[in-house]
């Protein structure tokens, strides 16, 4: 009994927490190589090498530039997880950078996202995800050292190439840049038209959406460096077809006789609670601090909403989206100054969070203990054909006896 009262008091400390994570680091890091070298999957990963071989389509730029350079003797396969590598680490540098700037809890970055993500589900899961946001990150920063006008030019240029390489950038950058343009234009109707060019070019890829005819032009082309089509398939199905694909799977299918909306739900509210709870724990009291969580949070949940369409129908990829609305909101939070916060946010808005957070804090107060038991227990469904089993698989313990659990079978098959 002694032991057990022992470990909880040591589970309560900052410092029980920050030793765990550099052994799960540790893990992440072999989990990363044992996948680079023997289960590198290609069913995600083939998504970059959609193309223009069949005509004009969404997510075609990207794989039409691989595809010119393997037209010049370059392996393209070779070239987009390099280029998805870097990608990756220029965000994982930035986020640790600003994480340690602003005082925020390293032990963190793995949850869901950076390291832990590419750790879990390997960087073929994430597609083309930590490109466009690289992108996004460049339009922000570009906000800081460029005049307004030129600064929509150059946003919108590199708006319109994520959008071509990934059309669900606009659901959650795009209410971000209008944001932004905010505090430079303060007429609604003139801060949606500096974004006109691009939200076109989003409609554009929504109606060439793919066909069975483009499908196989796209097919023949990449059959000489990827032997199996995979995801790429999607773009030979009709678009009620897909939707109601994605619906089914987020809600009504079920794994092991559990419905899989448990595992949806689930992931959304762990991801909610982390997000906004972690930072009233890990970080100072400071009325600098609490006016930078109640914005970030502000910022997260607002995109949760924009998102809503990937959540239903558009996506089954949890994890992916949830990177999608953590990751900007943190760009942003950390770009703008301090004095832009109550610009940028309604102070209508931030009143109806801050009073969403008390209520979140009265049901779960945070603590270390707790949060420290649901990062070991819990994680965000991969996709949600796992099913709610998955947000066991991809807990920090559940990963951690996975990785072993596979390093152990290859060195025994080496002996």
């Amino acid at each position: 009994m002694q032991i057990f009262k022992y470990f909880l008091r040591y589970m309560n400390t900052k410092k029980a927490l920050s030793r765990w994570t550099v052994f799960y680091v540790g893990l992440l890091i072999v989990s990363v190589i044992y996948n680079s070298i023997y289960t590198f999957q290609f069913f995600d990963f083939s998504d970059l090498f959609i193309n223009y071989q069949g005509g004009f389509i969404r997510r075609g730029l990207l794989g039409e530039i691989f595809y010119q350079f393997y037209l010049k003797g370059i392996n393209p396969v070779y070239l987009a997880y390099i280029i998805s590598l870097l990608s990756y680490i220029v965000i994982v540098v930035y986020m640790i950078r600003n994480f340690r700037k602003h005082g925020y809890a390293l032990e963190f970055l793995p949850i869901s996202f950076l390291l832990g993500g590419v750790g879990i589900f390997g960087l073929a899961f994430f597609r083309r995800d930590f490109i466009i946001m690289c992108i996004f990150l460049l339009i922000v920063k570009l906000w800081k050292s460029l005049p307004f006008r030129w600064w929509v030019l150059c946003g919108n240029i590199l708006a319109i190439l994520a959008v071509l390489c990934h059309e669900p950038f606009a659901f959650w950058a795009f209410p971000f840049l209008l944001l932004i343009t905010s505090l430079k234009v303060r007429c609604l109707w003139k801060t949606i038209c500096c974004w006109i060019p691009s939200m076109l070019v989003f409609l554009l890829c929504l109606h060439f959406s793919g066909s069975m005819e483009q499908y196989l032009l796209i097919r023949k082309s990449t059959e000489p460096f990827l032997k199996f089509p995979n995801v790429m398939d999607f773009l030979s199905y009709d678009k009620g077809y897909v939707m109601l694909f994605h619906l089914h799977y987020n809600f009504l299918d079920k794994v092991f006789h559990i419905p899989n909306i448990i595992g949806s739900v689930v992931s959304i509210v762990l991801a909610i609670y982390m997000n906004t709870m972690i930072n009233t724990v890990y970080c100072s009291s400071s009325d600098k601090n609490r006016q930078e969580n109640l914005c970030y949070s502000t910022l997260f949940l607002g995109i949760m909403v924009c998102l809503i369409p990937m959540f239903t129908i558009l996506s089954t990829d949890y994890t992916r989206i949830i990177m999608y609305a953590s990751l900007s909101s943190y760009i942003v939070l950390f770009t703008l100054k301090e004095e832009d916060y109550s610009e940028l946010l309604p102070s209508l808005l931030t009143g109806y969070v801050a009073r969403f957070l008390k209520w979140i804090n009265r049901i779960l107060p945070p603590s270390y203990t707790k949060i420290w038991l649901l990062l070991l227990c819990l994680g965000t469904v991969e996709w949600t054909g796992q099913g709610t089993f998955g947000l066991l698989r991809n807990s920090e313990i559940g990963n951690a006896l996975l990785v072993i659990y596979k390093v152990s079978l290859k060195v025994i098959s080496f002996l």
